[in-house]
């Protein structure tokens, strides 16, 4: 499942175990040393000797892939930006174009070259330092040692190469990647973020094409270079900040109004403060809050039942069956996100993400949520968008209470039930009360009464099966609680004309959102 990152150990911790390797296999095959926490190839090269390995430095030494797949004799690799808009629900985007980056001398076998970083490394800080470096000047051009990710496409294709193929194997390796971070990421954003939006990330992926064609995950950076050296790095990055900052949601602050713009002395809660007052409904705590902190009793019930049953295949499908306003809420922010995304695609979640579920430590109530839903309306998009835009009207999704349709999610339990309960028996015999008692014995009624009765008062049935000819049923009585009112607005409208947040961005924004920065971000 995971056979797409070349063998790496960390050294000197695991290097009892890289000796062991080493002395079976490991002294046949070219080795690469990257020291940590470094960048722009410093330190990096390629050995093939024990004695050439330091004994006491940290590095991370990885088996060299000496088969690689070569244009011009050249080696090459591919940088692929991977933008993380979200980790609670997670959310993932590529970019569509993306840099491919050369080697200046031609590749070679031999152990002698192992020391021509030349033609072993394809970092363009190491790169442009060679006499023959080709600068490119045209963004579409092939005859540089840096190209776009589409000029490669469109190479290998004219070769008769699937490139389809190819690209869904390195979606599939990002996504694997990104899902091995997730505990990690979202334990510690909540211990240290107090909003879920502000935990999101602009990813490097290096990844290596084989003889095969095979993808490999090289590594992946953290702070991607965005410099512009060349005209093919402007058409490239510009587009990729402009959309990045759009599917954020960052708004620009309005330079005429000092009154949007926050001076350096204000304080975040502050800030917070002055964009939640009334007039203000960019910033409404429900749709802006963390999802899952101002769940009623029923949207718990319902987290708790599909957290239950999470590797059920059949009940998960049903999950967007009665949605929440909770539900609504985040259903409403995907969507708007999706449409202002530009050329970032969405790589997951998609209606074939469901494959991804086993990759998860425990599946999240709301990735289930987004993956159902995309699943769902797969065929007919403009029929989900429809729909939550009918709850938008009714601002459903600023109400406090249960599902739509009025329906439940109350935990089937077989103890004593906390709400007040009601008993009958299936018998049509009814006894009498004795004088001076305070209590009525329960009444007896026909199954279909019960049935009626449990159907008319919408409450949920508790049976505990019996031996004798009787058998005690339980009504849990449970009413929603009333909606809370609310004079927000509803922001989920296309209705209006798009507008782009930066300058040539083909977004589309909900209603008419104050120009000023979102301190959420």
């Amino acid at each position: 499942e995971y056979d797409f990152i070349p063998l790496p150990f960390c050294l000197p911790t695991e290097w009892k175990t890289f000796k062991r390797y080493w002395d079976e296999h490991g002294h046949k095959s070219k080795w690469i040393i990257k020291p940590p926490a470094s960048a722009r190839g410093i330190g990096i090269k390629v050995i093939h000797k024990l004695n050439q390995i330091p004994k006491k430095r940290s590095i991370i030494i990885q088996k060299y892939l000496a088969s690689p797949y070569l244009i011009n004799e050249r080696k090459f690799d591919l940088r692929v930006y991977v933008y993380v808009s979200s980790y609670d629900p997670l959310r993932i985007y590529v970019y569509n174009n993306g840099l491919v980056r050369f080697a200046t001398s031609k590749y070679s076998h031999s152990s002698k070259s192992l020391s021509n970083r030349y033609a072993h490394l394809t970092n363009y800080s190491v790169n442009k330092n060679s006499d023959s470096y080709i600068k490119n000047e045209d963004e579409s051009s092939i005859d540089s040692h840096k190209w776009g990710i589409t000029s490669l496409w469109r190479y290998l294709e004219i070769g008769g190469v699937d490139v389809n193929a190819i690209k869904a194997k390195i979606n599939a390796i990002i996504i694997k990647t990104i899902i091995t971070s997730v505990p990690t990421v979202t334990s510690l954003s909540k211990a240290n973020c107090t909003y879920r939006h502000t935990c999101h990330e602009l990813f490097g992926f290096d990844i290596f094409l084989d003889q095969n064609l095979k993808p490999w995950l090289i590594e992946v950076n953290i702070s991607p270079s965005l410099h512009t050296s060349s005209t093919l790095d402007k058409h490239i990055k510009y587009g990729l900040v402009r959309d990045v900052f759009n599917t954020a949601g960052y708004m620009v602050p309005d330079p005429n109004n000092k009154s949007t713009r926050p001076s350096a002395t204000d304080s975040p809660k502050r800030i917070s403060t002055q964009l939640n007052t009334e007039q203000d409904d960019i910033s409404d705590r429900l749709l802006y809050f963390n999802p899952g902190l101002s769940l009623s009793t029923d949207e718990k019930f319902k987290h708790s039942a599909f957290a239950q049953k999470c590797w059920d295949a059949n009940f998960i499908s049903t999950i967007t069956d009665r949605l929440t306003p909770d539900d609504a809420r985040v259903l409403m922010k995907f969507e708007d996100e999706v449409s202002r995304s530009g050329d970032l695609e969405l790589i997951f979640p998609t209606e074939s993400s469901s494959k991804y579920l086993k990759y998860f430590a425990h599946p999240n109530y709301y990735d289930i949520l987004l993956l159902q839903w995309r699943k769902k309306y797969a065929k007919d998009p403009q029929k989900g968008f429809t729909r939550l835009q009918k709850m938008a009207e009714n601002k459903f999704q600023f109400q406090r209470g249960g599902a739509q349709n009025g329906s439940t999610w109350l935990r089937r339990t077989t103890h004593k039930p906390v709400i007040k309960t009601s008993t009958v028996s299936m018998d049509t015999k009814r006894t009498n009360e004795k004088p001076g008692e305070n209590t009525r014995k329960p009444a007896h009624f026909t199954k279909k009464e019960i049935a009626a009765t449990v159907l008319k008062e919408r409450g949920t049935m508790i049976a505990n099966s019996k031996t004798t000819s009787k058998t005690e049923v339980s009504l849990v009585m449970y009413r929603p609680p009333l909606p809370t009112p609310t004079s927000t607005a509803s922001r989920f409208n296309r209705s209006q004309k798009p507008r782009s947040l930066i300058r040539s961005a083909p977004v589309t924004i909900t209603d008419n959102l104050p120009t000023r920065t979102n301190p959420h971000r």
